[in-house]
């Protein structure tokens, strides 16, 4: 799933994990987070729980 703002990119997996790169500070992960729980909304896929968000690699 691709985000125009902020530009980032999200792998969504089936184990319910998701991958976001292309991020350049925290604030701009956990927007593309929402926005992306909004999409899944959307399609009526409900997240039940908080997102953990863990930060791997941030250049």
């Amino acid at each position: 799933m691709r985000i125009k703002d902020p530009k980032t990119s999200a792998l969504i997996f089936s184990s319910g994990k998701v991958v976001c790169t292309g991020a350049k500070s925290l604030t701009k992960v956990k927007e593309s987070l929402q926005k992306i729980i909004k999409n899944l909304a959307k399609i009526k896929i409900r997240i039940k729980v908080k997102p953990k968000i863990n930060v791997q690699n941030m250049v």
